[in-house]
């Protein structure tokens, strides 16, 4: 079992911890593609599989 909280809770919580979002990059499976543990290959190159959140400490 994995717990990832949604996007809105997880922008809530590092502006709460006083960092600034920059950026959200959401990445995709490219073709072609292999299947691993955690997602198909068919599903990783519909939806984003892995995410890179780019924050700093605001001031």
């Amino acid at each position: 079992m994995e717990f990832v909280l949604p996007h809105g809770e997880m922008l809530r919580l590092l502006r709460a911890c006083g960092f600034v979002v920059e950026d959200l990059i959401e990445i995709q499976a490219p073709q072609p593609a292999r299947d691993y543990a955690e997602v198909s290959a068919d599903w990783a190159q519909q939806w984003p599989s892995e995410e890179i959140w780019k924050a700093r400490l605001a001031g």
